[in-house]
């Protein structure tokens, strides 16, 4: 006769299964997506039936290969299917608004023509990602006092109101030598004016469109409103974008 009873057996048995199932074993290859308890094979953060809606890769964490992955991209509101289309590593905001924005000119009345130019990251930032932001535009230089003492002020506005849908850009058409500025340049500019928002180099053709027919000086100022609606040129500051929070 067996020295061990049947109900022994039965515990032993029932150890055994709880030991495999915390050892993985046995246990379905799925993650939860963002903790709803769905299914998410490739642990991206996109349910296997939303990537069977978006079509993409369920198997694949990065659909198109662009180094980031599909439920980051699908937060950030960029295409997970598009390699060129990714979230912009300053954090800033894709409003998906962007694609149905029809530009007219750069005159207050207009819808802004879009404006892409490399920030301090290296990366193109293009004015129609913030099409559902307010936008504080700020054409100016390196080498300009005002430009320099305003950086911070522009800060301060945008900590205070960034969850309001507020957007400040300075574009810094020239370096401290009156060359275009380089990304580096960029870069040193927001880590010594502790910079939060994007800081854009180059766009002196889309500063003198913007200008019209009148004198350019820096810094030069443009408002817009939601949907890049200009309401202002030149003669504003940050607090009138503000106003229209």
């Amino acid at each position: 006769m067996n020295r061990f009873s049947l109900p022994f057996l039965t515990i032993v048995a029932a150890i055994g299964v709880v030991s495999l199932a915390c050892a993985g074993i046995g246990a379905t290859p799925t993650d939860s997506a963002a903790g709803t308890g769905a299914a998410d094979l490739d642990g991206d953060g996109l349910s296997d039936a939303d990537e069977a809606e978006l079509g993409t890769n369920p198997e694949q964490a990065d659909s198109d290969g662009d180094g980031t992955d599909d439920g980051e991209e699908v937060d950030a509101g960029t295409d997970p299917l598009d390699a060129d289309d990714q979230p912009y590593e300053g954090g800033w905001p894709h409003d998906g608004c962007r694609g149905d924005v029809a530009s007219e000119g750069r005159e207050v009345g207009d819808v802004s023509t879009d404006l892409a130019l490399i920030d301090q990251y290296g990366e193109s930032v293009s004015l129609s990602s913030f099409c559902d932001h307010v936008v504080f535009l700020s054409f100016g230089a390196m080498w300009s006092a005002l430009s320099q003492s305003d950086a911070k002020g522009y800060q301060a506005a945008y900590a205070d109101h960034e969850a309001d849908g507020l957007m400040v850009i300075q574009v810094l058409i020239e370096d401290l030598d009156s060359q275009e500025p380089a990304a580096d340049d960029l870069a040193t500019w927001a880590d010594t004016f502790e910079i939060a928002f994007p800081v854009l180099g180059g766009g002196q053709e889309a500063l003198y469109d913007y200008a019209g027919d009148g004198a350019v000086g820096l810094p030069l100022n443009v408002v817009l409103d939601r949907g890049l609606v200009i309401t202002a040129i030149d003669g504003v500051d940050v607090d009138d974008a503000i106003d229209l929070l």
